[in-house]
């Protein structure tokens, strides 16, 4: 009956003695990362939100990298796009100078050659943000089931295009051409008042508001496009903030809770091994004496 109940205790103390290591070991354990739950056994239903959540966030990782690069295209396609605004706008002004017709024909080709000058940046612009930099009808997922215009759509490059051409078509020059059949006359544009303000009235146009394929109605909309990225970055930042919250007191301990825990294991676990050590140099002769 003895030996029975010395069994009994040295398998109670073996027991308890592993329990106490074991919680000494989570409290450590911790104690070191700063989280209450590192794997699912540690809180079975905290475990399962964390996950999730934590996949959320991921999600809105990709997400926000997804935003940076829509934001440095709009960037870069608003700066080309707002550019050929304001050469459209110098080529204004030119325009009401050519056509007051004050000016003498050597004032006039002058004005011409700023003018031509003034295509070839535009032109550089429209080159800046054709199929060969930031591409055509590109689109960007910012969030679930919303994609993002990136890109001129293939409506607005053509348009560029062929603003590009009219305004070509208005200011250059075409040399003769006297071995043509019929021969082919010089032709000068922008020789009278009547060239510069057909170059005026083309000019009203692309900078007017009510024509949706216009250059400055072009350099709003994608202006438009570029702060609704702020917009969707600022709502996506208090989305993070609040589910990193949510993860933060499911996972994370409380590291003031964690260290008492961990001075009462301590103590717990040593005070368990002495008692072992004693019922471990016990024997049957013990309790024969």
């Amino acid at each position: 009956m003895t030996r029975v109940a010395f069994d009994n205790s040295y398998r109670t103390a073996t027991d308890q003695l592993g329990l106490a290591a074991k919680r000494l070991q989570t409290s450590q354990e911790q104690l070191g990362s700063g989280r209450r739950v590192t794997k699912s056994s540690d809180d079975p239903i905290a475990a399962p939100k964390i996950l999730q959540l934590s996949t959320s966030l991921a999600r809105l990782d990709e997400y926000d990298r997804n935003l940076n690069f829509a934001e440095e295209r709009l960037s870069k396609l608003t700066d080309q796009l707002s550019r050929v605004g304001d050469m459209l706008n110098n080529l204004k002004e030119l325009s009401v100078q050519g056509s007051s017709g004050t000016y003498s024909a050597q004032d006039r080709a002058a004005m011409r050659t700023t003018a031509e000058s003034t295509l070839d940046l535009i032109n550089g612009y429209i080159a800046a943000v054709g199929e060969g930099q930031l591409g055509v009808d590109r689109t960007s997922v910012v969030s679930d089931g919303t994609k993002m215009p990136i890109s001129l759509s293939t409506t607005d490059l053509a348009a560029l295009k062929t603003l590009s051409t009219d305004l070509g078509n208005l200011i250059r020059r075409t040399p003769a051409n006297p071995a043509a059949d019929p021969p082919v006359a010089a032709v000068d544009p922008l020789s009278d008042a009547t060239g510069w303000n057909n170059l005026l009235t083309k000019v009203n146009n692309e900078l007017t508001l009510t024509t949706d394929t216009g250059a400055l109605v072009m350099s709003v909309r994608y202006g438009a496009q570029y702060q609704q990225v702020d917009k969707i970055r600022e709502t996506r930042g208090a989305l993070r903030l609040d589910t990193e919250r949510i993860v933060s007191n499911l996972r994370d301990a409380d590291m003031g809770s964690v260290a008492i825990a961990l001075s009462r294991d301590q103590s717990v676990l040593q005070a368990l091994q002495a008692s072992f050590a004693k019922i471990q140099g016990m024997s049957l002769f013990s309790f024969l004496r």
